[in-house]
């Protein structure tokens, strides 16, 4: 069964709290795989995100609005990333895996002394 265009606006704006939903943040994770997460360590970190860093539904799509910034990485490499996870926790090993997705420019590797970026409409979220 798939949302409709409807209900997927609905559950997205009450998601990143665009409708009568108590706003929470979502923390942005990344994976090696769509359910393994980057190892804690060399300064990695989930990124939270509040609602306002997010657009309003249109038509089962939301997209981050702002740029969102990973810290740099200190010490070593957090390897060959593929996925990204949203989280409604920032505390790594704690909460719940909302949802995932691959990136759509395929693996990147993140390497010692660099910054990851998501530029804004980088990060998709689709209810199809």
């Amino acid at each position: 069964m798939s949302f409709t265009n409807y209900f997927a606006n609905k559950v997205l704006n009450k998601l990143t709290g665009k409708e009568n939903f108590a706003p929470f943040n979502l923390y942005i994770a990344l994976g090696l795989t769509d359910s393994g997460e980057v190892a804690n360590q060399y300064g990695y970190t989930r990124v939270g995100t509040p609602p306002s860093n997010w657009s309003v539904a249109l038509d089962g799509v939301t997209k981050n609005s702002v740029q969102i910034y990973f810290p740099i990485v200190d010490g070593g490499d957090w390897g060959e990333i593929s996925y990204f996870m949203l989280w409604d926790s920032g505390v790594y090993g704690e909460g719940n895996d909302l949802m995932h997705g691959i990136f759509a420019q395929g693996t990147i590797f993140v390497e010692d002394d660099s910054l990851l970026r998501f530029d804004i409409d980088d990060l998709v979220i689709i209810f199809d």
